[in-house]
């Protein structure tokens, strides 16, 4: 209530909206500067400064120079950019009270996106236990009892806090014509205003939309307005046409590895490779074998002048030509199922399988979860289940310890004609025990440990800033294409 009394007095009135500046993350959300920040750069931008260091008004902040004829926010020691947006809210939005939501990341308090703070502060007046952020496009819940965020796939939390703002923000009046121009849940509105050059306005409208009806066009623009509303998956873009789903799911929903070295290893490796190499005595290629890189016409350097080190074989569908004495010694130094795949060219001979270990896959459709891309589907949910154990013959290091780290892991895909094709396919995929590997992890250099065997997987239901989430629209096709190269296709 003081609070409230406190911003009434500063002439915060149903006329009267506050103006934020805020930068654009590589999420996608607007993140606010802080209230002395912000009217610093709304001063020097109604000056007509052209750019400024944030230094002036904080010296933790000299790191960044902002560019406000092109709307940039530049770090100096990396020349890094993000898009900087100048916001006009509604008096009842969280900002507009003095109010700001924050986690906790890395001991430094960081803002909620400018949207998900209002839905924070409205379920917080409800009184509500738990906030699902998943509807807002966001792979969190939030425990007010606790004070935590909760990631979903992780399980990663993360302290929270309500945090009363120490200065206000600078207010306008807002009362000038615009034009609107509908685009999505996003609408542009285009303001006739003196000043000459273009620049980015968020007009966050959280009340009523009567605003948005009662407004005429002008007749000439030179400043750009966007009124961002609120709405159920607000950062969102819709870049999919929906299409009649006729792929049928699978039928299993949960498949379960439950024997270690189940591959059967029932031939000898000149057994399995002599259904698919014919021996070559004429014609020998006069490139260097792929696997030794000595000359065809010489002997193995595998051999140490061995029997036979001097044959040659061609594979039967690809042609291409090898040391006999080397296409073995690949076969024997990795996985020995019943089936070889060529080194040059990727054909795959036979039926492709893995060394996964034992552990569990199952999936499930989450209807309320709609990915960046593809909003008018529900989306794929899969889970990896996978425990720490031994090493069995076919793996690096038999009879010693291989670790799980991060399990169970959850991916995400698109429920559409192409999704549920994918699906089928990483089923097929982990039965062959082609999706994981025990390795070197490419991420902590930690030995022994199971990682992805090369079938990429989104692991993120939010973002793609590191090619882990959505939106990416080329994400299907590639996944089709590395199922293919481990000769998993329909």
């Amino acid at each position: 209530m003081a609070m409230s009394m406190f911003f009434n007095c500063l002439g915060l009135g149903d006329n009267k909206k506050i103006i934020i500046w805020s930068w654009c993350n590589e999420y996608g959300s607007l993140t606010p500067y802080e209230p002395l920040v912000s009217n610093k750069i709304e001063e020097m931008f109604q000056t007509g400064t052209q750019s400024m260091n944030l230094g002036i008004v904080e010296p933790t902040l000299s790191n960044y120079q902002l560019d406000l004829a092109n709307m940039k926010q530049i770090r100096l020691a990396s020349g890094k950019q993000r898009t900087i947006n100048r916001l006009l809210l509604f008096n009842d939005h969280v900002l507009a009270k003095g109010i700001i939501w924050e986690f906790q990341a890395e001991n430094i308090w960081t803002s909620y996106d400018i949207d998900i703070s209002n839905h924070l502060e409205i379920a917080y007046q409800q009184n509500a236990s738990l906030l699902d952020l998943q509807h807002f496009g966001q792979p969190y819940k939030i425990d007010f009892q606790q004070w935590i965020q909760i990631r979903y796939n992780s399980g990663t939390q993360r302290k929270i806090r309500r945090r009363a703002l120490s200065h206000q923000y600078q207010t306008e009046n807002f009362t000038s014509q615009l034009s609107v121009q509908s685009q999505g849940g996003i609408q542009k509105q285009k303001k006739h205003v003196s000043r000459a050059h273009p620049y980015n306005t968020l007009q966050v409208a959280t009340g009523s939309s009567n605003l948005l009806n009662s407004l005429t066009p002008a007749s000439s623009v030179h400043k750009r307005t966007t009124v961002y509303r609120q709405v159920s998956k607000p950062f969102l873009t819709d870049t999919s046409k929906k299409e009649a789903v006729t792929e049928s799911l699978p039928t299993v929903q949960k498949i379960t590895l439950d024997t270690l070295g189940a591959t059967p290893f029932l031939r000898s490796g000149l057994e399995v490779l002599g259904r698919y190499m014919i021996g070559v005595t004429q014609n020998i290629d006069k490139n260097d074998c792929a696997i030794c890189c000595d000359k065809l016409n010489e002997p193995s350097s595998y051999g140490d002048n061995m029997s036979g080190s001097s044959d040659v074989v061609e594979l039967c569908f690809c042609k291409h030509q090898f040391h006999k004495l080397c296409l073995l010694t690949m076969y024997n130094s990795v996985h020995k199922g019943n089936s070889l795949q060529c080194p040059c060219c990727n054909t795959i001979y036979g039926e492709k399988t893995g060394t996964c270990p034992p552990g569990t896959m199952e999936w499930y459709i989450d209807k309320d979860l709609h990915l960046a891309g593809y909003e008018d589907y529900s989306t794929i949910c899969i889970s990896y289940h996978m425990s720490p154990g031994i090493q069995g013959p076919e793996h690096p290091h038999p009879g010693q310890r291989y670790k799980a780290r991060g399990f169970p892991r959850t991916a995400f895909l698109p429920d559409c004609n192409q999704g549920r094709k994918v699906l089928k396919l990483l089923i097929e995929a982990f039965v062959r025990r082609l999706t994981f590997t025990i390795g070197t992890s490419t991420t902590t250099g930690e030995q022994n440990t199971l990682t992805w065997n090369e079938i990429h997987h989104k692991t993120e239901s939010y973002g793609n800033a590191f090619g882990h989430g959505y939106p990416d629209p080329k994400y299907l096709d590639n996944v089709l294409m590395e199922l293919a190269s481990h000769g998993v296709v329909e």
